[in-house]
């Protein structure tokens, strides 16, 4: 499998929902479309993701060194099912070591 395009979006959340001390109707997040060279149905096969509600859109990290690092990985463009997230990882975030998913062997 193989990434052949990465997609950011900033959505509000257009939401009256509050507690306390935040007012969540203002907020928005990021979503995420991580686009395959994987055919189903005639389609590429598409991975979604987006951060927590209640947070703030991470737009700029992620299109500016988030996205970038990883399309520009060598390992990272082809890499088989088990390794996928442990790939990008390493590519999106090279510095936290300390930081660990679980990835199969």
């Amino acid at each position: 499998m193989k990434i052949g395009e990465i997609r950011e979006l900033r959505v509000p959340l257009n939401a009256k929902i509050s507690n306390s001390l935040v007012s969540f109707a203002e907020h928005d997040v990021s979503l995420v479309a991580v686009i395959s060279d994987v055919m189903r149905h005639g389609r590429p096969v598409v991975g979604l993701g987006f951060n927590s509600i209640g947070r703030f859109a991470q737009s700029g990290i992620l299109r500016e060194r988030i996205l970038p690092r990883i399309l520009s990985a060598p390992a990272a463009k082809s890499f088989g099912e088990n390794s996928f997230h442990c790939a990008l990882w390493a590519y999106a975030w090279p510095k936290r070591p300390h930081v660990r998913v679980a990835c199969h062997a």
